[in-house]
């Protein structure tokens, strides 16, 4: 499992290379929406790693302004 941990860190910290990308560029000043489908193995991956409820249809992380909502296919 901390292995699983380790890469799930890794994972948000692209997300939050992502925010910064976003944030220095022309849109730096809007709030920023992502939407992503994910299969159901990786949504419901995604949901155990933030310890939420396995019948979720959707999560939400925000990093800085830029929200990136996670929908399941």
């Amino acid at each position: 499992m901390a292995e699983n941990q380790e890469g799930f860190r890794g994972d948000l910290e692209k997300l939050a290379q992502i925010s910064d990308l976003l944030e220095s560029s022309f849109i730096k000043n809007e709030k920023v929406e992502l939407k992503v489908s994910l299969d159901e193995d990786t949504f419901s991956n995604l949901l155990q790693h933030l310890i939420l409820n396995q019948n979720e249809k959707k999560c939400t992380i925000q990093i800085s302004n830029v929200e990136f909502t996670f929908l399941k296919k």
